[in-house]
């Protein structure tokens, strides 16, 4: 903060923010003119988000939610407007939905699973547990929306009840009762 570093980062997040968001409406507005906008389907998605002081950290490399939650957005023929998907999902999810969507070939033994049914039925959408490895060898995260365990390669643990403690302050993993 002594050094307006804080306020220099949020602005420049903000800026790259505010940069895409025009640069996707131009690709949208150009979709929308072209022959080719009933046919289209279109996914939003960034990679892992930014921490800017949060629990202590500065940059990407978290299994937190704050690095690891990004927009993932869809729309298209079939896919209805304005809804919202509360269950957990990955971006390795991508390759199967487009298979389903598309028609495509089936390919066996892929990681992701379809969000067809979830994108044309939010509500009946069905929670499941994603693991998320990370850029340390051996560590990683399994989240569902719930919860959140985090297991370094150290042997340090943190689990974290998201809906409760969504900004991931209240480490549980110490306490007996979560151990099953």
């Amino acid at each position: 903060e002594e050094l307006g570093v804080l306020k220099d980062a949020v602005i420049g997040y903000l800026a790259a923010t505010s940069f895409a968001d025009a640069m996707l409406g131009r690709v949208l507005d150009a979709l929308e003119a072209s022959p080719y906008k009933d046919n289209t389907i279109i996914v939003f998605w960034s990679d892992q988000g930014f921490h800017h002081g949060e629990k202590m950290h500065w940059g990407k490399h978290t299994l937190w939610q704050r690095t690891s939650h990004v927009p993932f957005i869809w729309a298209g023929k079939g896919i209805p407007k304005n809804k919202k998907v509360e269950t957990t999902v990955s971006l390795i999810d991508m390759y199967p939905t487009f298979i389903e969507l598309c028609h495509l070939p089936q390919v066996e033994n892929l990681e992701g699973v379809s969000l067809v049914s979830a994108l044309k039925k939010p509500s009946k959408s069905k929670d499941r547990n994603v693991f998320l490895p990370s850029n340390e060898r051996g560590s990683y995260a399994v989240i569902n929306t719930n919860w959140r365990y985090i297991s370094y390669f150290d042997g340090g643990e943190e689990l974290y009840n998201v809906k409760e403690d969504p900004n991931e302050w209240d480490n549980l993993a110490a306490d007996e009762k979560y151990r099953p």
